[in-house]
């Protein structure tokens, strides 16, 4: 029997962790879409990028989707990110 889950609700669970732990006033998870990274689960004031379609040369994502591996220096990059 193959079991499904709500990719959806995983990423909101995601966003919303991401965005307490890191004390963020929001967050975001983003799919890499063509040449595109798309918002598709959003938390506090990045509520409003839902669905938002942004250019990968233009996105802070697209060095992790040439080399998928974070470290800690991502991590505070993007809570730099996020408090500005």
């Amino acid at each position: 029997m193959v079991e499904f889950f709500d990719l959806s609700g995983v990423m909101e669970l995601i966003a919303d962790r991401a965005h307490h732990i890191v004390g963020a006033r929001g967050a975001g998870v983003e799919f890499a879409e063509g040449d595109d990274m798309v918002y598709r689960a959003v938390t506090g004031i990045a509520s409003s990028m839902l669905g938002v379609r942004i250019k990968l040369e233009c996105s802070l994502s697209r060095q992790k989707v040439a080399t998928p591996r974070a470290g800690v220096g991502d991590i505070k990059k993007l809570q730099v990110a996020a408090q500005t």
